[in-house]
């Protein structure tokens, strides 16, 4: 994947100037809330930050801002099959849902790593197999330290939640993290929601700006909404928080397109032309980084 160009690295860095500066929002933080409607393989699948001589007023959070807008990772992969650029039969077969349980492990004992993972999804959501969260993690995790980054991200979250064992967060940090690292943005998201949880607004919001800028759309709505608060940024950005929940909103974020909606009316015409103009900036930047 090609870096991301000068304009977008310039906003990550001013992004993260709040770390170093020690700043803080003057308002009580709210925890990061988990969405408990998607069950556990349901799924599977502003402007500068430069303070403003005339800084507008603080904006007030209200109702859909107001509670549950920190969204972490909670469901499994979407993508039960393969990860893209391996190019097996047997992958593709996978991909395609037409091995039975029989045939997916007689793959996985042969070191087929992708049969690995769907046998820990079949395991752990019961799919032509009886449900056995011990031997989801047993299989995930050969996957998952194979460098299958799909596998890490549900090793994590099992792990995270106390399935098949006692939860561990520690561990599951570290399985995010590998997700991230191999690329999955859902491990982004979540080490960033983890983040936010222990008020670390810097740290939070440099994942969900790697998670954004690979284009989900969750993490782009939590980029606008610590740029609302004026958390991990220098003070509070409607303009960069309009930008965001632009580019949320045009991912299929319905959350976010309430939020912007509410936004709207505490921002002028002209800071609404400019969080416009600014989403399409971000927006040819994470589609460039993402065609890539």
């Amino acid at each position: 994947m090609r870096s991301l160009s000068v304009s977008f690295a310039a906003f990550l860095f001013a992004a993260s100037l709040a770390g170093c500066a020690g700043l803080t929002a003057d308002k009580t933080p709210r925890q990061p809330a988990t969405d408990s409607g998607a069950t556990v393989g349901e799924a599977r699948g502003s402007t500068s930050t430069v303070l403003s001589v005339n800084k507008p007023p603080r904006f007030t959070l209200s109702s859909p801002l107001k509670d549950n807008i920190i969204h972490d990772a909670a469901a499994h992969s979407s993508l039960r099959g393969p990860q893209q650029g391996l190019r097996t039969a047997s992958s593709r077969a996978l991909s395609k849902g037409k091995l039975d349980y029989a045939s997916v492990l007689e793959l996985a004992m042969n070191g087929n790593h992708d049969a690995e993972f769907e046998l820990g999804a079949m395991f752990h959501d019961g799919d032509g197999v009886g449900r056995d969260f011990g031997k989801a993690l047993e299989w995930y995790r050969k996957a998952a330290s194979a460098g299958n980054r799909q596998a890490a991200f549900n090793l994590g979250l099992m792990l995270q939640n106390g399935e098949g064992a006692g939860a561990d967060p520690d561990a599951a940090r570290n399985w995010f993290i590998r997700a991230s690292d191999a690329g999955d943005a859902r491990g982004a998201l979540q080490l960033g929601t983890m983040a936010y949880a222990e008020k670390d607004y810097s740290k939070a919001l440099s994942y969900f700006l790697k998670s954004a800028g690979q284009g989900l759309a969750d993490a782009q709505m939590n980029v606008g909404i610590m740029h609302i608060r004026g958390e991990g940024v220098p003070s509070q950005d409607l303009v960069g928080g309009y930008a965001w929940l632009t580019l949320s909103k045009e991912g299929g974020n319905q959350r976010a397109a309430a939020m912007l909606d509410g936004l709207s009316g505490k921002m002028t015409e002209e800071q609404k032309m400019e969080g416009k103009a600014k989403a399409q900036e971000l927006g040819a930047e994470v589609n460039e980084a993402v065609g890539d």
